[in-house]
């Protein structure tokens, strides 16, 4: 039994893909955020992953003008990379402003990068008294013309 499950956890290590993200906050007046934000990506083959949370210390915010990059594991595929989507939780006490993303994997290395050009703020604070923000924003890569 505990050689099955050796091997079984070998498997999922060899057949682990490696997704990173990166984001860049907008340099500008309160971009920054001290909040709780998720990742999910959708595969051109139609899986779907949900990253849960994006890890950062008190000291490794999201920063005005810095780009914070998240490394993922799973043994999801999702063969080319098709949408990322990152949205709000209820725990953020700020809104974000996004300048610009990219994701790639270990097995699309190229993936693809989007920038926020209409400045939409991130936030659950979606009220018009409020942030005035989207709950979530998804990005999408660009057509392909093969």
């Amino acid at each position: 039994m505990m050689k099955l499950m050796v091997l079984a956890s070998f498997l999922v290590a060899v057949n682990a893909v490696t997704y990173e993200i990166s984001v860049k906050t907008v340099t500008g007046p309160h971009a920054q955020s001290h909040g709780y934000f998720y990742a999910s990506a959708l595969g051109f083959n139609g899986k779907m992953i949900d990253f849960g949370l994006l890890p950062h210390t008190d000291s490794e915010e999201f920063e005005q003008g810095s780009t914070n990059v998240f490394k993922f594991e799973s043994d999801v595929e999702l063969e080319t990379l098709g949408c990322l989507i990152i949205r709000a939780g209820n725990q953020s006490g700020d809104a974000w402003m996004i300048d610009t993303v990219e994701i790639k994997s270990s097995t699309d290395q190229e993936g693809f990068s989007h920038h926020n050009e209409d400045r939409y703020w991130l936030s659950s604070d979606t009220s018009l008294k409020g942030d005035e923000a989207k709950l979530a924003l998804m990005w999408c890569a660009p057509p392909s013309f093969d």
